[in-house]
Formats: C-alpha cells, sequence, structure tokens
C-alpha cells in the first residue's frame, strides 16, 4: 500500500511538473505578449477610424536656403555612405547622393501643388521633374482605387533614369497597414529574444511568418501596397524609355520601397523602413536573401522603434539621433533624418534646411563666410 502511494504520488508530481513547465512563467509571458499585441492592434485601430482621411498633400514642405554650407565631418566621421556607388546617383555629382535620396524619400509627403518648385529649391530649376502625368496614366489604366501615395521624379540631363518616392504613414489606416503586414515580423522578434540561442530559429520563423501571412492573406492583400509599386515599375521598365531605376520612401514608404525594389530587381532605398528580411516569404512573390542584399539598402536612425522593425539586409546605414532619450518616436521624424545626414555628408551645391536649427531638432547652423545676412535671419526672411 505504502509502495502504491509512493508511485501515485510520483505520478502526480510529474504531472504537476509537466503542468507547471506548460502553465507557468512561459504561458505567462506569451500571453502578457499576446495581449501587448492586442491592445497596440486596437490602439491602431481607433486611430484609422478617428484619423482616416488620407492627409496626403496638406505638407507645404521643408524651408532651404542657397549660399549656405554645412562641411562634412565637422565633428565625427562622415557615414561612408555618403557617396553611395556611381551607379545610382541623381546628378553628376556624387558628394551628396545620401542626402539626396534621403531628400526625394520624404518629398512624397509634400502638397503635390507645390512638389515641383520643392524640387526646383533642393536641385536647381530644371534639374528634376516631377512626372505626375505618368502616375495618373498608369493608376487610370491599372484601376489603381488604393490611396497609396507616390511620385515620379525624372532627371532630363540623365535620359532613362528615374525615381519613384513613396510616402509614408500619413493616416491611422497607414499604421494599420504596417501592422498588418510586419505584425508577425516583430512578435518572431520577441520571441527570438527571449529564447536562448534565438538566432539559430530564423529559418524556421521564416517559414512560419509566411504561414501566418498565407492565413490572413486575404485582409494582407488589401493593404499590400508594395504591389502596386512593383506593378507601377514594371509600367515603366515596359516602356522602354525608363531603363535605369530606383525607389525610395519614408517609414511605410521606406518598407514598401525595400519590397518592391527587391521584387522589380532594381535599387531601393529606404530611410526608416521597416525590414524585409525575416519576413521575405510572405510576400507575392516572395523574395531571397539575394534579392534583398543585392538591391535593397536602409537608412536606420538610433532609437527609431520602426527601421527596427524585421531584420535588414547587408546594405544599411545606421545614423545617429540627436533626439532626447524620452522623446520615443522622434528619431523616427523624416526631417530630423535629413538634417542628420547635411549635417554629417555636407551640402555642397544643396540648400541648407532651415528646419534643422528650430527648437525641435537643434542641429548648428551652416557657415557662409561670404554673406553677412546670419542663417536665422536667412531662414526667417524665406518664410516671411
Amino acid at each position: 500500500l505504502d509502495i502504491s502511494k509512493h508511485n501515485s504520488w510520483r505520478v502526480l508530481h510529474r504531472l504537476d511538473m509537466v503542468i507547471g513547465i506548460s502553465g507557468g512563467k512561459p504561458q505567462q509571458i506569451f500571453s502578457y505578449i499576446f495581449i501587448v499585441f492586442g491592445i497596440i492592434l486596437l490602439i491602431l485601430l481607433l486611430k484609422g477610424v478617428m484619423t482616416g482621411t488620407d492627409t496626403a498633400g496638406t505638407y507645404s514642405g521643408l524651408t532651404m536656403v542657397q549660399n549656405y554650407t554645412y562641411y562634412p565631418a565637422q565633428d565625427s566621421f562622415a557615414y561612408p555612405t555618403c557617396q553611395m556607388t556611381n551607379g545610382i546617383k541623381v546628378s553628376s555629382a556624387s558628394n551628396t547622393t545620401l542626402l539626396d535620396f534621403t531628400y526625394l524619400a520624404i518629398l512624397s509627403y509634400t502638397n503635390p501643388a507645390v512638389t515641383q518648385q520643392k524640387l526646383d529649391e533642393f536641385f536647381g530649376p530644371g534639374v528634376a521633374e516631377n512626372r505626375d502625368d505618368l502616375v495618373q496614366s498608369f493608376r487610370a489604366e491599372a484601376q489603381q482605387l488604393n490611396p497609396i501615395t507616390y511620385f515620379f521624379i525624372t532627371f532630363p540631363a540623365r535620359p532613362g533614369f528615374g525615381v519613384i518616392s513613396v510616402k509614408g504613414t500619413g493616416h491611422g489606416w497607414d499604421l494599420l497597414a504596417d501592422a498588418q503586414l510586419w505584425s508577425a515580423a516583430v512578435f518572431f522578434q520577441i520571441l527570438r529574444f527571449l529564447l536562448p540561442f534565438g538566432e539559430i530559429w530564423n529559418s524556421i520563423f521564416n517559414n512560419l511568418i509566411a504561414a501566418i501571412s498565407e492565413v490572413e492573406s486575404s485582409s494582407i492583400s488589401e493593404v499590400s501596397y508594395y504591389k502596386q509599386i512593383t506593378e507601377f515599375i514594371s509600367f515603366l521598365k515596359s516602356s522602354t524609355e525608363y531603363t535605369d531605376l530606383v525607389v525610395t520612401g519614408h517609414s511605410l514608404g521606406g518598407g514598401t520601397a525595400i519590397i518592391a525594389g527587391a521584387q522589380s530587381g532594381i535599387p531601393a532605398i529606404g530611410v526608416s523602413g521597416p525590414n524585409a528580411k525575416l519576413s521575405r516569404l510572405s510576400f507575392d512573390p516572395p523574395l531571397t536573401l539575394e534579392d534583398i542584399d543585392k538591391n535593397t539598402f536602409n537608412i536606420i536612425p538610433q532609437r527609431d522603434p520602426v527601421a527596427m522593425i524585421d531584420d535588414p539586409g547587408l546594405n544599411y546605414q545606421n545614423i545617429r539621433c540627436t533626439a532626447p532619450m524620452n522623446n520615443l518616436l522622434a528619431c523616427h521624424g523624416s526631417t530630423r533624418s535629413v538634417c542628420e545626414i547635411m549635417y554629417s555628408c555636407g551640402n555642397y551645391n544643396r540648400p541648407a534646411i532651415c528646419e534643422c536649427i528650430d527648437d525641435e531638432h537643434r542641429y548648428p547652423s551652416p557657415l557662409a563666410p561670404s554673406l553677412s545676412e546670419d542663417f536665422a535671419t536667412a531662414c526667417a526672411n524665406a518664410v516671411a
């Protein structure tokens, strides 16, 4: 009888251990993760409902002044990608390549009525041209109803070359699009962090993310902005007039550019964009590591939560963020990124941006040895 009781106790003890393992602290951790995800998605849904009207086109662009200069690497090393490569520079000057693409990435936030004006101010009159006629022609032909905004910029001095600038997150529904496309990648990044030797599970995570996306395929397809950009790239290529294309964008626009560029086999430059390495198999068509490593480049500011989503490909550039540590989203700001690149890489023949010295960004003023008017005064006069 004692032996029987002892064996019974051992069985129950083992069962308790099993239940403890499956229902103890690990289960609590995963429960908390799912609860947090649910709360975040609910907040995004409510934000989408409350701010569902697209506000694209209400931004009048950055204020710029000519003849003031930021010299590169004033107090640190310049970024090694300031000049990038000769194949994707937008003009004959290669010194401002990274700055040029960062500016083009955030240009899509501006009011279409002033887009050409802002191109002339930055590059000089007649250097760059906003080809909205081609965008509208494609939209009509493809019967595109999705509200994604993108511009197509050409440079007459470089026949066959063009840059597609994709607008980033502008309202609540865009935030939901971000969440649906990359929520699985974020979940498995958190899981990888919690697991011992989490990196060894990457190959499994790729397939699990793809499986989750397959289950949600109908809803994800509705917010797959990258498909429209990939189709637009195919439209431009089919004309044979444009054989040298680059796609760029900030935030959601940067993530969209990375996916579309990898799918289309053209250079893609994201600014604070979510990455695509972990979730590469979930896109339609899927991406390969070679697609991502060969064609994509992401500018990743310090402490930028959006640029931390998913894993970057082989080519990326970390940049400084001068925002206070307690400001969670400030490092994601597009103006802060263009100011950091202008300050660190130099602006050469490009105009200096007035917002860089305001109370929010606090960069030093550029120099103008030949001018008596200080930069702050010149900016005030430019706004007046």
